[in-house]
């Protein structure tokens, strides 16, 4: 699994901070983290606003699974900012077996 960062001019969001939530759990549930790769399993896009920049350059077409994080949007839903670690952490089972 991949955490790619956007280059956090604007930021909305603590973006290390939720990294760190989400790096633990997936460590919990047996997956390995990489940062800032295309070349992974699931990607999870983390962009410190509503710009998306993290998602700008990812190869069209690709059937890698991500979840997309937009300041307090994640994959275009409205989460608050408190809540965006559980809300990714719930949908990262779904995207990825456990291993």
């Amino acid at each position: 699994m991949s955490i790619k960062f956007c280059g956090g001019c604007n930021p909305r969001i603590d973006r290390m901070r939720l990294a760190e939530q989400i790096r633990k759990f997936c460590l919990e549930q047996g997956h390995e983290v990489i940062y800032n790769s295309l070349d992974a399993d699931l990607i999870v896009f983390l962009s410190g606003c509503t710009a998306g920049c993290s998602r700008r350059y990812s190869p069209p077409g690709s059937t890698v699974p991500v979840i997309d994080v937009n300041a307090d949007s994640v994959d275009g839903i409205r989460v608050e900012e408190n809540q965006l670690g559980p809300y990714i952490n719930g949908k990262i089972p779904l995207l990825l077996p456990r291993h």
